[in-house]
């Protein structure tokens, strides 16, 4: 006789309206334009958080690390840290994210990263803000 274990992975979503307060307490530039806003229910995962929300912006200008870290900050995010100096590069070009900045709102990961130049299109930087 043997014996046969079936774990499923799944869970139970969790976020909702913290998640939703850690979101609204972000306050992008005006001159940033919302590209989209996505509210991501994960259907298996390994956590309790199973919800994400991820919103991209884009933007003429690159954000500096002192804009990530004031934006981060004035959202009143805890354990705000940009990681890279947040100079664009020249030998980058495209979506590569060349500047994240982290912090946590609550229970909730943040993540605020800018990408960019993307050659072709105006604006040419990508801001992406993902609270799980």
């Amino acid at each position: 006789m043997s014996l046969v274990l079936v774990v499923l992975l799944g869970c139970t979503p969790a976020g909702g309206d913290d998640l939703l307060a850690a979101y609204q307490a972000f306050d992008a530039p005006t001159s940033w334009v919302l590209l989209s806003q996505d509210e991501v229910a994960e259907p298996i995962c390994l956590t309790d958080g199973c919800q994400s929300i991820v919103a991209r912006w884009s933007t003429d200008a690159a954000p500096s690390s002192a804009d990530l870290t004031a934006l981060l900050v004035d959202a009143g995010y805890a354990d705000v840290a940009v990681q890279e100096d947040c100079a664009p590069h020249p030998s980058r070009t495209g979506p590569i994210a060349w500047c994240t900045g982290s912090a946590r709102a609550g229970d909730h990961d943040v993540e605020l990263r800018a990408t960019g130049p993307i050659p072709g299109e105006a604006p040419a930087h990508r801001v992406v803000l993902t609270i799980s």
